[in-house]
């Protein structure tokens, strides 16, 4: 028995030992493996909250850019007209506050006075600059700035957007959505942990600040609570917090009233990339951590009874028990020696058999492993290589749709920034040049050249380019033939775009001396109302650089250039109409107020020592001469009679109809009170003037109208030839006193040509 227990107490100890290691193993396995899957679920849902807020941030700018480029809203913000800009804006806001729930939509001045509030209408003029970064940013860079931001709300997030007016930055447009609890609890709704945000306490002070849950005790001084989806957020260690206000991410573990929390704390960034808090994502992770002790425990127990079970069987039965282990042991020795057909013998009858069968099996099978093992390694390591080049093709495939991607979202925010110049711009000679300079600039194209159409439509001019190429034909008036030369020529002729891959090769391509490096071009119709007015001419060193993808997308650049020129013409046009009504009406002017004067005698009226009198004949002077050439104020000093002199001109519409003349005694220095008053009641008097004129006017033509009337009545009312001429005449002369009147029928002598001949009657 002796004998037996020092041969198998050692070998029960290791195996319980072995045992014990493998089940430590599995364990810790299990924890780390659990903690690498916690810190990737965490990854995600930092990026998830972080595309939430990104998203967010899209939506203001979208918003506020929309608000920005309307002309009716920049008009009565230029104007700092608030009812009007109140008028305008209101209601949308109130549909967009109603359907997304945004709290905040206001105007700025620069660089930061709050100029309108649309969700506190009651509330303006004060300056934000101290703590409104995002709007200090925007009304100095002109820059369109979005993102998180501290306010006296707590954290927001902002949508900034620079507001131009005739060119003129005037100020900024802000959309601001708040982040609550509203946004943390659809993140625990889809994720099922719990969020919690803490500011930074400089910050939150800046902005005035205070949180609304006292009761919530930040876990460092440098912090102070913004919200949580917990009535009592759980904390993370000081130093985890210390940790993400420098930048960096931790997961820690928390025990908390007999439940075990997974924290990960990391830094909450605003805008321009400072950390301004930290946000927490709190897992109660006490069932999981549970289930694994009770896994433990379960594995300890069994490993336990299995041990005590062994030994007792070991002990009760190790004398026949020894020899068919001693034999299994010689003959595992010897396999493992390379004595690969050594075979146990055991007659048993027993298990210790059947393990001896199973143990001669399984050395036949490892004979044969040993033997299929190199083919079964080659056939392992070429499925490897297989499976290696598909993941590096779709890998391939998936750099080729990011890089798609990407340069199509570069694309758009350049169509953006042209649309925006050209939106800022008003003359299209400042307009065509810049728009070349940016589609260069952003598309990384060689030249961009606009051409419109003459009005014969026989050639394509070149008007804007931006190459120095292009700078020498715009020198020597370059242009092509309509539908015949180079591409330009063929997309002005047919109005479809076209795109020469290869120019070398392409058979419509015009070979341009100015253009020596093109390897591609693309042009593109300019259409209008008129149908095509000219095209988009963009040339690159690159060979096979457009596709028909670039021409959807271009083309919508296309047409903001087509809609730009057609603008200025509209707008020329109409310019043009409005300066010849202007000069037709004051003709008109001229020519009324000349006939009162000449058919009513009217020269004006003299006031001196409380007397009104008619004027005789014109006053003459020269500030009077100079007032009614000029149309300016003007004064002067009468020397023989010892007088000062205003003369204001009476203005009408920009037309001088008189002069107001007042005089002083000795030499009067004239206050600015009494040229302002004095140059009122000359504007005032303008419009009473022309006022009753028209009246005048009125009442003449009803007269006319009602005579008329009269007369046609009485015509009316004969009813035979004879009475009707002599009622007109009759009429008219009493209407007209002093004429004669004559009413005789054309050629009464000659007869109709349709009349019967006298024979034929």
């Amino acid at each position: 028995m002796q004998v037996l227990r020092k041969l198998l107490l050692p070998i029960m100890l290791w195996f319980a030992i072995a045992l014990v290691g493998l089940l430590a193993y599995q364990y810790f396995s299990t924890v780390n493996a659990n903690q690498h899957t916690a810190e990737a679920d965490f990854e995600h849902y930092y990026e998830s909250f972080d595309e939430k807020i990104e998203s967010a941030k899209q939506f203001a700018l979208g918003l506020a850019t929309q608000a920005a480029t309307n002309p009716d809203i920049q008009a009565a913000f230029a104007e700092h007209d608030r009812e009007k800009l109140t008028a305008l804006t209101l209601e949308s806001y109130q549909q967009l506050n109603q359907q997304f729930g945004i709290p905040q939509y206001q105007y700025h001045l620069p660089p930061a006075t709050s100029f309108l509030r649309l969700h506190q209408l009651d509330k303006f003029g004060d300056d934000l600059s101290a703590f409104r970064a995002t709007v200090v940013e925007a009304n100095r860079t002109g820059k369109p700035v979005g993102g998180l931001e501290v306010g006296r709300g707590g954290l927001g997030v902002r949508g900034v957007v620079p507001v131009q007016y005739s060119g003129q930055h005037i100020g900024t447009v802000e959309f601001g959505l708040n982040v609550d609890v509203q946004i943390l609890a659809s993140l625990r709704g889809e994720y099922g942990v719990n969020w919690s945000l803490w500011l930074e306490k400089e910050q939150a002070d800046l902005a005035t600040f205070v949180t609304a849950n006292t009761d919530a005790k930040p876990p460092i001084k440098e912090l102070v609570f913004q919200t949580s989806t917990l009535k009592a957020p759980t904390l993370n260690t000081p130093a985890a917090y210390l940790a993400a206000l420098q930048g960096n991410k931790t997961l820690s573990r928390v025990v908390e009233n007999g439940h075990t929390f997974a924290i990960y704390s990391a830094p909450l960034y605003d805008y321009s990339g400072e950390v301004i808090g930290v946000v927490d994502i709190i897992e109660d992770r006490t069932a999981a951590v549970n289930a694994n002790l009770r896994q433990l425990l379960i594995n300890l127990a069994l490993i336990f009874t299995v041990l005590a079970s062994a030994v007792a069987i070991i002990f009760i039965y190790g004398a026949s028990v020894l020899r068919p282990i001693r034999a299994l042991t010689d003959t595992a020795h010897e396999i493992a020696n390379g004595n690969m057909s050594r075979n146990v013998n055991i007659h048993s009858g027993d298990e210790f058999e059947q393990l001896g069968n199973t143990f001669n099996a399984m050395t036949t099978q490892l004979r044969e492993l040993i033997g299929t093992l190199e083919n079964r390694v080659q056939e392992r390591t070429l499925e490897l290589e297989n499976r290696s080049q598909v993941l590096a093709r779709q890998s391939t495939e998936l750099a080729e749709v990011n890089a798609q991607t990407k340069r199509r979202a570069a694309q758009l925010e350049a169509i953006a920034e042209v649309a925006s110049e050209i939106a800022s711009l008003q003359k299209i000679e400042d307009i065509l040049p810049s728009v070349t300079r940016l589609i260069s600039e952003k598309f990384g194209f060689y030249h961009t050249g606009i051409f419109l159409v003459d009005e014969a439509r026989e050639y394509a001019v070149l008007v804007a380019a931006n190459s120095a190429g292009g700078e020498r034909m715009l020198a020597r008036g370059h242009k092509l033939k309509v539908g015949k030369v180079g591409i330009v020529g063929y997309v002005t002729g047919s109005g479809n775009p076209r795109i020469a891959l290869d120019t070398g090769m392409d058979a419509v391509y015009f070979d341009n001396p100015d253009l020596p490096n093109t390897h591609s071009e693309m042009a593109l119709p300019l259409h209008s109302s008129k149908g095509v007015i000219g095209a988009l001419d963009v040339q690159s060193t690159e060979a096979n650089a457009f596709n028909q993808e670039d021409i959807r997308v271009l083309s919508t650049l296309a047409d903001q250039i087509s809609i730009a020129i057609e603008n200025d013409r509209l707008f020329e046009e109409t310019k043009k109409s409005l300066s010849e009504v202007e000069t037709i009406y004051r003709q008109y002017l001229r020519q009324e107020w000349g006939r009162i004067a000449r058919v009513e005698k009217l020269l004006g009226f003299h006031y001196e020592n409380g007397k009104t009198q008619a004027l005789e004949a014109p006053l003459s002077s020269p500030e009077i001469q100079k007032a009614n050439q000029e149309g300016t104020l003007q004064t002067g000093f009468d020397e023989e009679n010892n007088r000062g002199s205003l003369a204001i001109p009476i203005l009408l519409r920009g037309e001088t109809i008189g002069v107001l003349n007042v005089r002083a005694s000795g030499k009067k220095n004239w206050k600015q009170d009494e040229l302002t008053i004095t140059q009122e009641i000359a504007n005032r008097v303008a419009v009473a003037l022309e006022n009753a004129r028209l009246l005048d006017e009125s009442q003449r033509r009803a007269s006319k109208e009602q005579a008329i009337s009269q007369i046609a009545t009485k015509i009316s009312a004969s009813v035979n030839m004879r009475n009707v001429l002599q009622t007109t005449v009759a009429e008219l002369g009493r209407a007209l006193p002093g004429s004669d009147i004559v009413i005789q029928f054309a050629n009464p002598t000659e007869e109709p040509d349709d009349q019967p001949k006298t024979g034929e009657q």
